[in-house]
């Protein structure tokens, strides 16, 4: 499917012809998928949604469940095996239960950039003896989700691609060790980059949003979300300094300091459990050198993951918490 990548960037599997013909009578088709409503894969599956009915004159629909709706990425397969889905998006690590020869494509470093990892794609033999191995397991692989392809992982509290590349080249040429974490909430960030070299600091936070309310700090995975909630909180009137760390070690004590100086108010934001997450760190330096100022933080709670999706999301940090708390904080 030469078009793939546009209708759908995502390891999407269909169900046998046999779900096809049950869904022309309702003229509806299922598709699920674990993302938030905003994510990347999320949209891509709308836009397929929209290609098939404009491909098939109206006479097929695709209707969108998003955040595991309908089941989590293992029951979504076990559905299309059975007729319940016709699509779904997930992990090729969830595909291995079915043909484990595809753990192999998750191993780490596996391309080195997307030209390589879209050529691996395009053209294994591997990769197509492992789709067409699905076939009997009721499941076809019509599109790929690419996932970064895994050239390198990150948690250095980076907001795009563009900081990764500059961070990444910096933490090559540090002579002392320098630690990528991989950071979910990242990985579907894409963007074009230049082919010119540049280096970021690895010690230098960011100002994404300049204000005197409150001093919003943020890092890795969670930066989507703060970004999102600041947004929200500006179109209300509040003023807002949203920091991003990018580093966690060293950290930029000097700008949070100078933050909180000017606003008095600090909330930090982590996708990590709340007792030593980041965000305490940050709270605890700022404390020792600003007098009078008010803290909070938004964190995941000190409880285990649910295995319901919902729950999980639930309890996840996401754009709604931090504006409630920015507001409970600036009152």
């Amino acid at each position: 499917m030469t078009t793939r990548r546009k209708i759908l960037i995502g390891a999407a599997a269909i169900g046998g012809f046999p779900a096809i013909a049950r869904a022309q009578a309702a003229r509806t088709l299922k598709f699920s998928h674990t993302d938030t409503p905003v994510g990347a894969r999320h949209q891509a599956s709308l836009m397929f949604a929209e290609k098939v009915e404009k491909y098939t004159s109206g006479r097929y629909k695709v209707q969108v469940f998003h955040s595991g709706q309908i089941a989590n990425d293992p029951k979504s397969l076990e559905q299309l095996q059975v007729g319940g889905l016709d699509f779904a998006i997930t992990g090729v690590v969830t595909f291995t239960t079915h043909v484990k020869p595809l753990s192999l494509v998750a191993l780490p470093y596996l391309a080195e950039n997307y030209q390589q990892g879209w050529k691996l794609y395009d053209n294994s033999a591997f990769i197509k003896a492992q789709a067409n191995a699905l076939v009997d397991k009721g499941m076809h692989v019509i599109g790929n989700w690419e996932a970064g392809f895994r050239c390198f992982t990150t948690n250095f509290a980076l907001n795009s691609p563009a900081d990764a590349k500059g961070m990444m080249v910096s933490a090559i040429r540090d002579p002392d060790p320098v630690v990528f974490l991989y950071a979910a909430g990242l990985r579907e960030l894409v963007e074009e980059l230049a082919d010119d070299q540049y280096s970021i600091p690895l010690d230098k936070a960011a100002v994404r949003t300049a204000g005197n309310d409150i001093t919003i700090v943020g890092s890795g995975g969670g930066m989507p979300e703060v970004l999102s909630a600041v947004e929200r909180l500006q179109q209300q009137g509040m003023k807002v300094d949203t920091i991003d760390l990018r580093c966690l070690k060293p950290m930029d004590t000097e700008m949070l300091v100078k933050s909180v100086q000017k606003t008095k108010r600090l909330l930090t934001v982590d996708q990590s459990y709340y007792t030593l997450c980041p965000g305490a760190e940050v709270i605890a330096r700022v404390a020792e050198n600003v007098v009078g100022a008010r803290f909070k933080r938004v964190a995941f709670p000190d409880a285990p993951p649910p295995a319901a999706p919902e729950m999980f999301l639930w309890m996840r940090p996401n754009a709604d918490h931090i504006v409630a708390a920015a507001k409970k904080l600036v009152g």
